[in-house]
């Protein structure tokens, strides 16, 4: 193991080799705040917390879905040459970033035998904004094939850019901070030589980078960290090292000491995008885990997951990135107002504190369920708005903020009327009650529930808030009923009707006439028939389902295939009566990845009503289509025929892609005929 220096060692060396030796002008960028530790500071590493760490990088390595583009979507690789995946993935990070009010920008690039594409968040700084201070990390990951998560190279990293971005946000700097992801790290840095390139010939003034990569493992209880900079006798060392001080000082100062060790090596250490920097002569620093005594044991493999990553090490590694990005850009004049929201001398919880100052400068915060508040903010005067839902919201001009000084400024709130909104909860063919739960957009305090025996509700709301409702029975088998109700002027009746999920078909009491198929064994199913070489149901080429549904799928793996097979393949369901059927649908899941620049491939789903002598198109996808996807279509042609077959035909694919299909269901979910009468409720219990 490495020596490992003090924190105070550090500094002192940095310091003297800046004064003695002298700092490249494009380095010279750290001085040493006087005293370092700075309440404000204080402030941001403690908006870190391992449930935030844990979520960001479960919706990075594919744990989770994540909304992009308004839908959810699973990342199950972040592969630079992983198509849509990739796409996706930079898509999230740029939402992020534009979420947090940053000005946001895609930077293209070409190189490696590859493109891909950069995500950059700027926020400008307002003393010296042309020296700008980069966090960084690679988004992009490993292996090349099949599931990639990820979790720590480089979720992880990834998630300490996006905290980061999140809570620096909310506060001004006197430097330039850029929030960078990159992609390409894994094919031999691509997309960060492509950006430093193009930043040196800008005339970027790039006075620090701090690249995060792999900050999360640690197997052995001992929380070392590395911070890799350039050899001593290298011009770039003193502003290396520098950089490397800032960090060993904030885990001293905020009380990270016992959850990380960090060992600075100047070893020239250049794996990873900081080295992009070093060549272009810019001051830069990786920070990573124990890389040389503690290595990841599942690096590059399907394994990287977040359940074998260490998350208090994790997030204490994410802590002191976030401090350390706040003292290399600087907090500019911060002063901070405290004080308390009430109404009638009773303390109002969650209340939203806005502060205002220009276009560019202001705050927010919430207040505590004791109505308290406090709000770190730049100097100047603001005007602060308060809101709360049930009140009217209160404005005060100016409050004003001054350098190092707290203000105190409380609100009292002046309550509004309401007016109660009720109704009924039904089944949408038997109108027998359901008990069901509501959750109102727009209304703060968590979800409402029926009566569990007569499906009715009732909720005092207040005026002056637009209101959405979402209603879900509280049985299994219903579709959702959103309603949009609107601003409230009086009580009203709003009554739900609930229609049972035609493709689940799993509402109590009703019953699926046709065929139902969800793949559940790895061999071609009961009564299904399979020509061609294509259609498996053991998963050859080891894919994840992709198509939503869960466990085994049926997939035409053109890729597994190889080249020299041409996939001409049909999955034929049975043979079905729908005689006695009059509204037939057929739904599946499915996922189809088309592979440009290949054969044309073509995914076609066909009926037949003479038991397969004629078949009749009723879907076709030439471009992909990519999962999670269900698919419904109404069959009539199908009605009252008691020879129905369907057949998922995959053709024209040589050495292509794949279509994988899930949970396919034919016919039609009704009542029993005739149809019973009974009472659908299921009692249920939810918190105020």
């Amino acid at each position: 193991m490495k020596r490992s220096l003090s924190a105070a060692v550090l500094l002192a060396v940095a310091w003297w080799l800046a004064l003695t030796l002298g700092v490249p002008a494009m380095a010279r960028a750290v001085t040493a705040p006087d005293p370092f530790y700075q309440s404000v500071v204080a402030a941001m590493v403690g908006r870190v917390s391992q449930a935030t760490v844990y979520n960001y990088d479960a919706q990075l390595s594919g744990e989770v879905a994540v909304p992009i583009g308004g839908q959810p979507y699973t990342l199950t690789t972040r592969h630079t040459r992983s198509g849509v995946p990739i796409e996706k993935a930079t898509q999230l990070v740029y939402e992020r970033l534009q979420q947090e009010g940053l000005s946001v920008s895609y930077h293209t690039w070409s190189a490696c035998s590859t493109s891909g594409r950069n995500v950059i968040g700027t926020l400008p700084g307002l003393v010296k904004p042309q020296e700008i201070v980069l966090i960084t990390a690679h988004l992009d990951d490993m292996p090349s094939t099949g599931v990639a998560p990820g979790a720590d190279d480089n979720a992880s990293g990834s998630v300490g850019v996006m905290l980061a971005a999140e809570i620096l946000s909310d506060y001004r700097f006197e430097r330039t901070l850029r929030f960078v992801y990159f992609t390409g790290e894994e094919q031999g840095l691509c997309g960060s030589n492509a950006y430093s390139a193009e930043r040196l010939t800008a005339g970027d003034n790039i006075v620090a980078v701090y690249n995060m990569d792999m900050i999360a493992w640690d197997a052995v209880g001992d929380p070392t960290l590395r911070l890799h900079i350039r050899t001593s006798g290298n011009p770039g060392y003193a502003a290396d090292l520098a950089i490397a001080g800032v960090f060993t000082n904030v885990v001293q100062s905020y009380g990270l000491s016992s959850a990380l060790m960090p060992i600075v090596d100047a070893d020239g250490e250049s794996a990873s995008d900081h080295a992009s920097f070093w060549q272009r002569g810019y001051p830069a620093v990786l920070a990573i885990e124990d890389d040389d005594d503690d290595f990841n044991d599942y690096y590059h493999t399907a394994n990287d997951r977040l359940a074998n990553l260490n998350l208090p090490y994790f997030t204490a590694f994410v802590k002191a990135s976030v401090g350390t990005a706040a003292h290399l850009a600087r907090p500019f004049g911060t002063g901070a107002a405290q004080g308390m929201i009430t109404s009638g001398g009773a303390p109002i919880g969650q209340a939203q504190i806005v502060a205002t100052l220009d276009v560019t400068r202001g705050g927010q915060t919430q207040s505590t369920a004791n109505g308290e508040y406090v709000l770190y903010l730049s100097e100047g005067s603001y005007t602060f708005t308060v809101t709360a839902y049930g009140f009217a919201p209160q404005l005060i001009y100016p409050v004003t903020i001054q350098p190092n000084v707290t203000t105190t400024q409380n609100f009292t709130l002046t309550p509004v009327p309401t007016h109660t909104v009720s109704g009924s909860i039904t089944d949408g063919l038997t109108g027998q009650p359901l008990s069901a739960t509501i959750d109102i957009d727009g209304y703060p305090y968590g979800p409402i529930a029926t009566e569990p025996l007569n499906g009715h509700y009732a909720s005092a709301l207040a005026t002056g808030v637009p209101y959405t409702f979402h209603v879900r029975a509280n049985v299994p088998g219903y579709l959702v009923s959103d309603r949009i109700i609107g601003l409230l002027s009086a009580d009203r009746v709003e009554d739900f009707v609930l229609t049972a999920d035609q493709a689940a078909c799993s509402a109590p009491g009703y019953e699926w006439i046709g065929v139902h198929e969800l793949f559940a064994t790895t061999i071609t199913p009961t009564n299904w028939l399979v020509s061609g070489v294509g259609w498996r149901f053991n998963n050859p080429g080891g894919r994840q389902n992709l198509t939503g549904g869960t466990g085994s799928f049926a997939i035409a793996d053109s890729d597994d295939a190889g080249p020299g097979v041409n996939m001409n393949t049909e999955l034929r369901s049975p043979q079905m009566n729908l005689s006695t059927v009059t509204t037939p649908a057929l739904t599946f899941r499915t996922d189809f990845n088309y592979f440009d620049g290949g054969s044309s491939e073509v995914a076609d789903v066909d009926v037949s009503v003479d038991d397969g002598s004629t078949w009749s198109n009723v879907w076709r996808k030439t471009a992909s289509y990519r999962g999670p996807q269900t698919v419904s279509i109404n069959l009539p042609q199908a009605a009252g025929q008691s020879q129905v077959r369907v057949r998922f035909h995959y053709y024209n694919a040589v050495w292509d892609a794949w279509w994988q299909v899930d949970d396919v269901s034919l016919g039609e979910c009704r009542l029993p005929q005739p149809a019973p009468h009974w009472s659908v409720y299921l009692p249920v219990v939810v918190g105020q």
